[in-house]
């Protein structure tokens, strides 16, 4: 069975950085308990038409706090599978897939194989 909400509104921080560094209106956090419904938490993100979007990309932009987790946990000329990355910085595995291809995109570590046998390295010369 899958755990939708594991770690809910944990990813709120995130989105919200996202936000501010797009140049956009901060996003309004409005949490609701009790009444009957179960308890949530709404995240409205204003958006600006008259502000052009900031796209960013790994390569051109610093480092995520993500990234340089992934990046201290690995040592140095030791394959990785993907699962084995996501255990070690506590993220779900489709995270974990996303940061390292971006990681990969970059040139900060290196792949091999393909799907279940992909591996990932972080060389010395990084």
């Amino acid at each position: 069975m899958e755990d939708y909400g594991e770690h809910a509104g944990s990813g709120v921080p995130d989105i919200s950085q996202a936000w501010n560094d797009a140049g956009l209106d901060a996003p309004v956090v409005e949490e609701k308990f009790g009444g009957g419904e179960p308890d949530r938490t709404i995240l409205t993100l204003p958006l600006d038409s008259n502000k052009p979007p900031i796209r960013r990309s790994v390569v051109s932009a610093d480092l995520s706090e993500r990234h340089q987790q992934i990046l201290s946990v690995m040592e140095f000329d030791k394959a990785y599978s993907s699962d084995d990355v996501s255990e070690l910085v506590g993220l779900k595995i489709s995270r974990t897939r996303q940061l390292l291809k971006e990681l990969v995109d970059s040139g900060k570590i290196e792949s091999s194989g393909s799907t279940r046998g992909k591996r990932y390295i972080k060389p010395h010369n990084n």
